[in-house]
């Protein structure tokens, strides 16, 4: 295995291959994104005071505003986005913004923060899904609430089976299914 020690290409056989991180995974470790998952503000604030850009993206782009938007983390989505964060973001792959993230996962203040900071409810995946399909098909009825608030137009966007919003929902969720009706 080759790595580099005291700027020397070393050709190294590995005891223990599954100690052995990838670039990609050392820079994520040291990077802006593990802090952000992890809900670290203060080392989210020294990244960015020393210069950070709130917009980098890891190698499968995404930002520390997916990852706080996530895992829930209000404060440090606060301070990625007074710093100049795009909540509209697309990954690599599947075309997630933070508030695909937000909505799947349930965190209401967070979607609240990130619509605030003008996140697009209309931007589709690459599954075609919008933010209110996501919130929809997990049973998050305030954040559809939330999501149905800012214009109905998603209530009939469809995604690339064809689904509405609507469609994502069980027979028996009633509240959801009165909430999703198109108007």
């Amino acid at each position: 295995m080759d790595h580099i020690h005291d700027g020397h290409v070393c050709h190294c056989q590995s005891v223990n291959p599954s100690v052995v991180e990838t670039l990609e995974e050392l820079d994520f470790t040291r990077g802006i994104w593990i802090s952000a998952l992890n809900g670290l503000i203060n080392e989210v604030s020294q990244m960015l005071v020393k210069g950070t850009d709130p917009n980098a993206t890891d190698s499968f782009g995404y930002t520390a505003l997916h990852y706080a938007a996530r895992s829930g983390h209000y404060a440090v989505c606060e301070l990625l986005l007074q710093r100049g964060a795009n909540p509209d973001i697309k990954t690599k792959s599947g075309g997630i913004t933070s508030l695909h993230r937000a909505c799947y996962q349930g965190h209401l203040s967070i979607v609240q923060i990130l619509l605030d900071y003008k996140a697009d409810p209309l931007t589709a995946d690459s599954d075609g899904k919008l933010p209110l399909h996501k919130a929809a098909e997990n049973g998050h009825v305030e954040i559809v609430k939330l999501l149905v608030s800012q214009g109905g137009k998603a209530l009939s966007m469809a995604d690339n089976k064809g689904r509405i919003p609507l469609d994502c929902v069980s027979s028996n969720n009633l509240e959801l299914r009165e909430l999703l009706q198109p108007r």
